[in-house]
């Protein structure tokens, strides 16, 4: 137990927040979750500490009360944290033990309806301690059956661990030793797990299990066997350096039983070699030398014994350690006794009886009887008597509370028996029922029979619920089905009827000059001079040259709007690209006197696809020379513009409104005789080109362009 508590403070100094121990002054903080919060923090840096002075505890429980008024209904889970801490000011007190059990039941009940595992945990540990101090047998045996519950149920391992290791320190307590063992290598399983699943768990824990075994047979005179278990925790301690001088002290200790004094040295030295400059460690220290003290003072060598017995007291002094410090002037005493300084023993002793009652009545029992040795010695029989008094007392309570605990369980034996009893009466019971039972049989298995009936129709009723469910599922999968068809289909209506559209306006133009140069031979052939025939001829050439390149223009777009559809990338030469399109549009320039000039080239080249790109460019060349004053002429560009490739047609022509501008790139307002149609091509060709329309109007131009997002 005490093993435990001494790691317990360990952990919780290695986690405290560094607030001073000087009480807080409330009046700085304005609202009360300041205050609770300054008050929570001094009370977990007490516990930090140790709560080794009284008034740390006197502190710990008044903040704590302070603390808990301060909370409302919305802070119940800080009002528990509270009243846990006034419990563990009133335990390391010592001195209001009833009033720990106390707040700890009341936390614990608390802790319940919160379903706070972590605080129901370490809430029943503490109470497990607290009852076995104040012989609350009963109240302890019921927890101990409640945390057993727990861990046969739980799956967190970090419960299992805790659950496990306060079981098995109950059975500890009561020198159960064989079950006590049996929890702490249940609690090694655990830790093992729990360090498998999470590698940042401290293995030394486990290694402190395995000490513990082993001081268990060292307290069974199985000496061979604590070495065992004491060599299997070795290799555990790793970081925690004070576990590895407890393990080294608990070696001395076995081997010093095992008359082994040489070994016991040997690890004597080895613990000297562990310490540091700024240690924590002198309390193990005292120890070891308490144990060579003792060893040699048996032993008659007392010049041996005072060596060690006075080492131990100059260690227990620096350790603060008030056990320590009881334990090394009982035994510095003892020393000077056996060597004859009976007037100094007894200051010694005295000094060991103060605070020795608290920690062990057992060793406060042995002071007082060589107390009243050292003083029968020195014919001071009035002193004898009184600590020879002392020394029956304390032996009279210490028998009648050994009275108790074996009352206590004898009775627990005795109710084990009347269970017996009142099972066999319950047989005899069962027995006389079963005739009973048989005369029902048959009202059961009729009842059996109309819910099974109610069961099939149930069934049944369900089945064709089901049968239901799946055919109105199929359905709506084949309306969907269905719907997806329709869509599909109305987006070809859709491409088709555009299709329309584009042929009406893109062949419009080629169809119209190839008419008008037919009509014009048929009707004039012998007005038209040779010269003006052959120029007409290679014009109707060009134009129906014009023509086939649009229809190829309207195939190719046409298949542009298959899913299948790929773009065939090369790196296009832009002026060479300008010069086919002027050739494809110069017909349509000569008839209203537009000239088409290839303006800034900056971009010499461009990746993409030339069949579209072409079809693109002629499309906006078209606009422009139709939209284009008589005798004016049309440039194109190609440049780079903000790291980006463009291509432009600029040409003069009436300004265009903003709004008619957004109407185009929008698709509103498409009129087929315009170039509405042009424009809905050209942006859709773009969209697979990874290119974006721009246009400019004013007064002195406009300019249509081609910006290409790469």
């Amino acid at each position: 137990m005490k093993l435990f508590y001494a790691f317990l403070l360990i952990l919780l100094s290695s986690i405290s927040i560094s607030v001073a121990q000087k009480f807080p002054d409330l009046s700085k903080y304005q609202t009360d979750k300041e205050k609770m919060g300054m008050l929570y923090n001094f009370c977990n840096s007490l516990l930090g500490k140790g709560l080794n002075d009284r008034q740390d505890c006197v502190n710990m429980v008044t903040a704590s009360k302070m603390g808990m008024q301060l909370c409302k209904n919305g802070d119940e889970y800080v009002s528990n944290l509270f009243t846990i801490f006034v419990g563990y000011g009133y335990e390391f007190e010592r001195l209001h033990l009833d009033s720990a059990i106390y707040y700890y039941e009341k936390g614990l009940s608390d802790s319940r309806r919160l379903r706070f595992d972590f605080n129901i945990d370490r809430i029943m540990e503490r109470l497990n301690g607290l009852y076995f101090d104040t012989r609350k047998l009963k109240q302890r045996e019921k927890l101990i059956a409640v945390m057993r519950n727990i861990l046969d149920t739980a799956t967190n391992m970090t419960r299992k661990v805790v659950l496990s290791g306060s079981v098995s320190e109950y059975y500890l307590s009561v020198a159960k030793y064989e079950e006590a063992i049996k929890f702490i290598l249940k609690n090694i399983e655990y830790q093992k797990i729990n360090f498998a699943k999470n590698k940042t768990a401290l293995l030394d824990n486990i290694g402190l299990k395995y000490v513990q075994i082993g001081s268990i047979f060292n307290t069974m005179g199985q000496y061979n066997k604590a070495i065992e278990y004491y060599d299997l925790a070795g290799p555990y301690l790793k970081v925690y350096r004070i576990g590895k001088i407890t393990l080294l002290m608990n070696y001395v200790l076995v081997h010093l039983k095992l008359d082994q004094i040489q070994k016991a040295k040997l690890y004597y030295k080895k613990m000297y070699g562990l310490m540091k400059p700024t240690d924590s460690s002198f309390h193990e220290l005292s120890s070891a030398n308490q144990y060579l003290a003792d060893y040699y003072n048996n032993k008659n060598n007392t010049s041996e014994a005072f060596k060690f017995a006075k080492e131990a007291l100059r260690m227990a002094k620096k350790s603060g350690n008030e056990q320590s410090i009881v334990n090394a002037n009982k035994t510095y005493g003892s020393v000077l006794y056996k060597r004859g300084s009976t007037k100094e023993s007894i200051d010694y002793l005295q000094k060991a009886a103060i605070n020795a009652y608290d920690f062990n009545k057992e060793d406060y029992a042995s002071i007082q009887i060589r107390l009243a040795l050292s003083y029968a010695d020195l014919a001071d029989w009035e002193l004898a008597y009184k600590h020879a008094k002392n020394y029956a007392e304390i032996k009279d309570t210490l028998y009648q509370e050994t009275s108790k605990k074996t009352l206590a369980e004898l009775e627990a034996r005795f109710q084990n028996n009347a269970k017996k009893q009142e099972i066999k009466l319950l047989n005899i019971e069962s027995s006389n029922k079963s005739i009973q039972l048989k005369e029902e049989k048959k009202t059961r298995w009729l009842l059996v029979s109309l819910v099974l009936f109610a069961f099939l129709s149930a069934g049944l009723i369900y089945w064709n619920y089901r049968n239901k469910q799946k055919i109105n599922t199929i359905l709506d999968k084949k309306n969907q089905e269905l719907d997806l068809v329709n869509s599909q289909l109305n987006n070809a209506n859709q491409t088709k009827a555009k299709l329309f559209s584009i042929i009406s306006h893109d062949l419009r133009s080629p169809v119209s000059q190839l008419f008008t140069f037919l009509r014009m031979q048929q009707i004039n052939p012998t007005q038209i001079s040779e010269e003006n025939r052959l120029s007409h001829q290679k014009k109707l050439m060009e134009s129906s040259t014009q023509l086939l390149e649009t229809m190829e223009d309207l195939l190719l777009w046409s298949k542009s709007q298959m899913e299948s559809f790929e773009l065939d990338i090369e790196d296009i030469n832009v002026d060479q690209l300008f010069e086919e399109t002027k050739a494809l549009m110069q017909n349509q320039a000569d008839a209203k006197n537009v000239t088409i000039e290839v303006g800034d080239l900056t971009l010499a080249n461009l990746p993409s696809d030339k069949n579209l790109l072409i079809i693109v460019l002629r499309n906006l060349l078209q606009n422009a020379i139709n939209h284009s004053y008589n005798d004016t002429s049309i440039l194109l560009n190609a440049g780079i513009h903000e790291g980006k490739p463009f291509l432009s047609v600029v040409n003069k022509a009436d300004v265009i409104p903003q709004e008619k501008i957004d109407d185009l790139l929008n698709n509103k307002n498409v009129k087929s005789k315009s170039s509405g149609y042009g424009l809905v091509i050209v942006k859709e060709m773009l969209q697979k080109l990874n290119g974006d329309l721009k246009i400019e109007s004013s007064t002195t131009h406009t300019s249509i362009s081609i910006h290409f997002l790469r």
